[in-house]
């Protein structure tokens, strides 16, 4: 995956163009994943920070960045997973379980 001009390219198999909300969906908990991942991982590296040496935490800070750079690229993909989605299922109600999606 790469980033360009801060907005994620898609991943391998992705695509945006499908007639599917199954794949749709598929591709929310892909980017789902990722995101918590992400979030995991920053939060790791702002906990053990400052127990760093200040060589070590300038490099941690740059990755920082990269790391929060690919986290706003995932939220920019799951929104428009989001939006294609939506396009393709719209509202759903279930009458089962009582509930609109």
């Amino acid at each position: 995956m790469s980033e360009s001009s801060g907005r994620s390219l898609a991943l391998d198999g992705e695509n945006i163009a499908t007639t599917h909300w199954e794949d749709a969906r598929h591709w929310m908990s892909v980017y789902a994943d990722l995101i918590q991942f992400k979030i995991g991982l920053l939060d790791r590296i702002q906990h053990d920070l400052p127990n760093l040496t200040p060589i070590t935490q300038r490099a941690a800070a740059d990755d920082l960045e990269i790391i929060e750079s690919q986290l706003e690229g995932y939220r920019g993909r799951m929104d428009l997973w989001y939006e294609r989605l939506w396009d393709l299922q719209g509202l759903w109600l279930d009458p089962e379980g009582r509930m609109i999606r």
